[in-house]
């Protein structure tokens, strides 16, 4: 492996575990339905019953993402979430 693909790995790596963090932390009001968001989805019209689920769907891509045998389904994450 060359030193500038292994520096792109490193970037690769870094930017991937960046982004799975927010939107781990980013999951945990959801799951726990906290009142601010719960009044969010109240304000935008959404069912409450949605959060929950919404924040499972968040953590599961979580670990999609950080899965290093699925590197297109990873990216494809990042993207919509992004």
């Amino acid at each position: 492996m060359k030193t500038s693909d292994r520096k792109l790995t490193i970037i690769h790596w870094i930017c991937t575990g960046f982004v799975a963090l927010l939107m781990g932390v980013g999951s945990i009001p959801n799951i726990l339905s906290w009142a601010d968001s719960v009044a969010l989805f109240q304000q935008l019209g959404y069912p409450v019953y949605l959060l929950p689920f919404l924040g499972v769907a968040k953590l599961m891509g979580v670990i999609a993402i950080l899965v290093p045998g699925f590197p297109s389904q990873g990216m494809g994450i990042c993207r919509s979430y992004l």
